[in-house]
């Protein structure tokens, strides 16, 4: 009998294996295309292998979009304190601007950015973080700068995701320098 199937019986492993088979997938398909047939076959475990680590479609991205979010908030934050920016929005800029040639980033960006397109609950923590983490507490004036710069990190995140623009590195730099000011 011929078995499609590799049995692996690290957890954490197959875990790992079952979501960034997920990004793959979800690099040239819609969120709703994928199923649990199509990833078992293209990650080499059962269905049922599957099921035991995520019961729904739902909560593989649920996972992928906790795990990612969380890491890029991270980044954003951990840009803030090492340069001592006064703007979260250059950090955020600055931390997309940093990933965009990790092929490996752009997938995971590509899958949260169908996230948000489908799911208000995600939508709903996105905003939840950025009222909070980075306009919150600012006067008003700083609030409007801090919102300018954030149209453009997110203008540059979304183009640069969808592979819509591509700047090139003197563009970023002038954009930076702009926000500096």
């Amino acid at each position: 009998m011929n078995n499609n199937y590799k049995r692996k019986k690290d957890p954490v492993e197959n875990r790992r294996l079952i979501l960034e088979t997920v990004i793959e997938l979800a690099d040239n398909l819609e969120l709703s295309q994928i199923s649990f047939d199509a990833l078992a076959k293209k990650c080499g475990l059962s269905k049922g292998g599957i099921i035991h680590h995520f019961h729904t479609k739902e909560a593989i991205f649920d996972t992928l979009f906790q795990e990612t979010f969380d890491e890029y908030r991270g980044w954003v934050e951990k840009e803030m304190r090492s340069t001592n920016i006064s703007n979260p929005s250059v950090a955020f800029l600055k931390v997309n601007m940093r990933c965009r040639d990790d092929q490996n980033y752009k997938k995971l960006m590509k899958v949260i950015f169908k996230c948000l397109a489908n799911n208000d609950d995600y939508c709903q923590q996105w905003n939840k973080w950025f009222s909070h983490d980075i306009v919150g507490g600012l006067n008003e004036d700083d609030e409007v700068n801090v919102l300018l710069g954030s149209l453009i990190a997110v203008g540059f995140w979304t183009m640069d995701t969808l592979g819509l623009y591509a700047l090139n590195q003197k563009k970023m730099e002038k954009i930076l320098n702009t926000l500096h000011k």
